[in-house]
């Protein structure tokens, strides 16, 4: 039997919920989330995730990535990728609970938060 992905559908980051994430995880002073929030804009990725590819829209740019589903427990996803930028295989876990996903990054030590998007 084939498991429930729940990272399908439509994703939007989210900017006060990701500068939380980042407050939370004690990994960064206030000075340094500044910086980081002051270069990177949070708030502006969307994601479509498929059963085998995510595509981020990004400032007018788009990406298609490939991923393998590996499995689902309760409200953890684990996915298989090639990260463009190690040029390795990677595997990365995903929290999806409830309209709301937490997606880490490759790059630094927090993760970023996305919300649902239902169609209009």
């Amino acid at each position: 039997m084939a498991q429930k992905n729940p990272l399908i559908g439509r994703w939007q980051s989210n900017k006060s919920e990701t500068i939380q994430e980042m407050k939370g995880c004690g990994e960064y002073t206030t000075r340094q989330i500044s910086s980081i929030t002051s270069k990177v804009p949070f708030g502006e990725l969307s994601l479509t995730i498929n059963a085998d590819t995510i595509t981020s829209f990004f400032q007018g740019f788009v990406d298609i990535d490939k991923y393998k589903l590996l499995d689902v427990e309760q409200d953890l996803v684990r996915i298989e990728f090639h990260n463009k930028l190690s040029e390795e295989d990677e595997i990365m876990p995903i929290q999806v609970r409830g309209s709301r996903m937490w997606m880490p990054s490759s790059l630094v030590n927090f993760r970023e938060v996305f919300d649902r998007r239902h169609p209009a």
